[in-house]
């Protein structure tokens, strides 16, 4: 029983640890003299998907749509003595908390006032220092593997660590590394290995937006001693739309380093398709994202090896003197040449699996040994979702993201069993995020989301890829 109740524990607290991610919209209904207005219905409605948020304004004409997905929506608010009001254009966006004020006038409810909203020029909702990048940026942005998070070294508050597409960053003068990162609202850090990194980078197609905050950020985020990196997911809406994409790069096009005696193998592929719609109008939605990538790349490397006279003992033609160990006096053997008869005969075995140095005038372990070091990585991701609204009280959705790669670096020695550089390493993470919505008043509302993060990452040694290594480098 203890034990059941110590995983129930733990369950709820991953559970309890999720993030807040949603957009929210406040805002204060009065009427021509500046008096608020009680007991006004409003709705909230997405115009993409055509679901509807309902409150009451309170008692001080306050009121409070909290943990709406992000988008663009219309306000409506009716109230018998008074006329329609309608506001449209109003964009919500992840995490970032909005104000819309009502002012009613006196009339029919069959009378309209229609107002169109406009961006504000201070946000004064939160003290929260940070930007939200929009689906339109991050799709029209040259991003080389198509993943969002790289946009956040725009940001002038972040200062990256490490090169290429890693997501490390320095944020707000905080600690290396000590970022958060969330998707769908649930952890998406890699608490795995307890490092501050994120666990998955999903594609670029099912990213609707990301928000990052620097500082003040709310107290529901916190768990970082730099900022917070909140990605939400696409969703369907009441229109089917969707995308087909290829990326590539290959060896026609580029061309030699500077070490490089040839142009080095290049073949990247980066393809997928996403689709999203209804499955029941204003009701239940979908959305799928699968996405794969053909990676094949080639550098190249100049290592330092002993010359077939050393591996036999012959040191003549070296500037050094090599001296007898198991002699007091440490002698000097004779002509620089080790016997046979001293040399260990396991040593002088592995020393044979050393491929001939290839570099001519190169001197002995000096940059002498040039050869091309391949490494393939394929994989793919899958990223889909399921949106729902049960009733007017009662909303959720299930996201689950899916992603396998397989990199796998090939000897640069024809002896592979000896080579140093060569190995396979399989990266597969899941993570799935449940939540939902209950609204058990107009001004209470509860909400429960679970994430499950599940990560398989792990190193296969050399000695397991003997075979098939050794039968490669016997083909090259």
């Amino acid at each position: 029983m203890n034990r059941r109740l110590a995983l129930a524990v733990v369950l709820l607290g991953r559970a309890i640890c999720a993030q807040n991610e949603n957009a929210s919209l406040t805002g204060e209904v009065t009427d021509a003299s500046a008096a608020a207005v009680a007991h006004v219905s409003l709705r909230l409605v997405n115009n993409a998907t055509g679901e509807v948020y309902q409150t009451i304004s309170t008692d001080t004409g306050n009121f409070s749509f909290p943990l709406v997905k992000p988008g663009e929506y219309t306000l409506n608010a009716e109230l018998t003595g008074f006329k329609q009001f309608q506001r449209t254009g109003i964009v919500l966006e992840t995490g970032i908390p909005a104000r819309a004020n009502i002012r009613l006038e006196v009339g029919v409810r069959t009378e309209k006032v229609t107002v169109v909203a406009q961006v504000p020029l201070l946000e004064s909702e939160t003290s929260a220092v940070g930007a939200t990048v929009a689906n339109t940026t991050i799709s029209d942005m040259p991003l080389v593997d198509r993943r969002a998070t790289q946009l956040a070294k725009l940001s002038g508050f972040n200062v990256q660590l490490g090169t290429g597409s890693s997501t490390v960053f320095t944020i707000a003068g905080g600690r290396s590394g000590n970022g958060y990162f969330t998707m769908d609202g649930g952890n998406d850090t890699n608490i795995i290995l307890g490092t501050n990194t994120i666990v998955m980078d999903p594609p670029l197609e099912s990213v609707q937006e990301f928000n990052m905050s620097e500082s003040n950020f709310s107290a529901e985020l916190g768990r970082t001693g730099g900022g917070i990196i909140q990605l939400t997911t696409k969703s369907g809406t009441n229109s089917f739309y969707g995308s087909a994409y290829e990326y590539a790069r290959n060896t026609a096009i580029a061309t030699r380093s500077f070490f490089a005696p040839t142009i080095p193998i290049l073949h990247y592929n980066l393809y997928g398709g996403a689709l999203g719609g209804p499955i029941r109008k204003n009701k239940t939605f979908f959305f799928f994202n699968y996405e794969a990538i053909q990676d094949t790349t080639q550098t190249t490397s100049i290592l330092n090896l002993p010359t077939p006279a050393e591996v036999s003992g012959n040191f003549s033609a070296d500037s050094y003197v090599v001296r007898d160990p198991t002699t007091s006096a440490r002698l000097p053997y004779p002509g620089n040449i080790i016997p046979k008869s001293a040399m260990d005969p396991i040593g002088l075995a592995v020393a044979q699996f050393y491929p001939a140095p290839n570099l001519p005038g190169r001197p002995s372990g000096n940059s002498n040994y040039s050869a091309p070091d391949t490494t393939t990585a394929p994989g793919w991701n899958i990223v889909s979702r399921i949106d729902h609204t049960i009733s007017s009280k009662d909303r959720m959705f299930l996201r689950i993201a899916w992603e396998d790669y397989l990199t796998t670096n090939f000897p640069v020695f024809t002896a592979a069993d000896a080579d140093p550089y060569a190995y396979s390493y399989l990266q597969w993470y899941f993570n799935a995020t449940a939540t939902w919505i209950h609204t058990i008043t107009p001004t209470a509302l509860n909400e429960f989301r679970y994430t499950w993060i599940t990560a398989r990452p792990c190193s296969k040694p050399r000695e397991t890829l003997r075979g098939w290594m050794g039968n490669w480098a016997s083909r090259a």
